[in-house]
């Protein structure tokens, strides 16, 4: 789940960028949607393979004045993500707080699902996770987000900056003058 820091960082992220779609994958609770919706005006998807959260998620959408904006699907994300792909939807934001072992794969199709102008790509939990640190590789998904984080510092076209933000963001920039991966 996302800290508060990170929840008002993003939060400030998103009023400078200001996107109009927005593609969350990893709701758990709907806290860092949340974050995104009052932040912005745009439309919210957001997806989780569980939808055990989202009750109460809900209950605070609809006291933020948000829920019509934001339309959750209980769905693995790589499944949903292809069935977007075949719709023909795009979003000029992503936020990416799920499984770490699937990170790169998860950007990947994102990127395949980006508008035509320029978008931003925001993924949590890039410097570690629940007492666990990118500097102390003893747990086996720590390698796991170490590699995802050389890979996406490679990613031509892509301006990275890590911020070392509660469990860390990977803040992404990639300008209109790149042309979506089809």
């Amino acid at each position: 789940m996302l800290s508060v820091q990170a929840g008002q960082t993003l939060a400030l992220c998103l009023r400078l960028f200001q996107p109009t779609a927005i593609l969350e994958i990893g709701t758990f609770a709907g806290y860092s949607t949340l974050w995104m919706a009052l932040a912005t005006s745009a439309h919210i998807t957001t997806l989780d393979r569980s939808d055990g959260g989202i009750p109460l998620a809900r209950q605070f959408w609809r006291q933020a004045g948000v829920e019509e904006r934001i339309s959750f699907v209980a769905s693995e994300a790589t499944t949903h993500l292809q069935a977007l792909k075949e719709s023909a939807r795009s979003f000029d934001c992503f936020f990416i707080d799920a499984s770490k072992k699937d990170l790169q794969r998860h950007v990947e199709k994102c990127m395949a699902l980006r508008s035509e102008g320029r978008c931003l790509l925001v993924v949590d939990n890039v410097l570690g996770f629940k007492g666990h640190s990118v500097l102390d590789s003893s747990h086996r998904l720590i390698q796991k987000i170490t590699e995802f984080n050389h890979w996406l510092k490679s990613v031509a076209d892509l301006s990275v900056t890590l911020l070392p933000v509660g469990d860390g963001l990977a803040v992404c920039y990639i300008p209109a003058s790149i042309p979506p991966v089809k």
